[in-house]
């Protein structure tokens, strides 16, 4: 199986939407996920063993911009959500009709949001 075929196996095991899916294969980054598929399985190992201690973040106070997609699935929306209330200092911004890489779809609203974070 070549790295690309890998990545395209393992983007569809955590269930990317086909429009982000799409999206992510016309940005310039593609290559570079394809050269690093082999580090996938790894990656999403770790991810699924990581066990989220809210206790570990209540102090942090730093202005923290967290950015979803609306269009993410639940799960990740969710754990963004977490982080949030967990974070005493930070804001939550949903891109409606954006997936994980809203940075790219919606570019303008993204760096709005991301200059209105760093004025505040």
């Amino acid at each position: 199986m070549s790295k690309e075929q890998a990545l395209i196996t393992d983007l569809n095991a955590v269930g990317m939407p086909e429009a982000s899916f799409e999206e992510l294969r016309s940005n310039p980054s593609w290559q570079a996920l394809v050269d690093a598929a082999d580090t996938l399985p790894r990656d999403f190992e770790r991810l699924i063993e990581y066990e989220f201690d809210a206790d570990r973040f209540t102090g942090m106070t730093t202005p923290t911009l967290l950015l979803a997609g609306g269009e993410n699935p639940q799960p990740l929306i969710g754990a963004t959500e977490t982080v949030h209330e967990t974070l005493p200092n930070s804001r939550m911004v949903v891109f409606d009709g954006h997936g994980h890489r809203a940075m790219n779809s919606a570019t303008e609203r993204f760096v709005d949001e991301v200059l209105a974070m760093t004025r505040e």
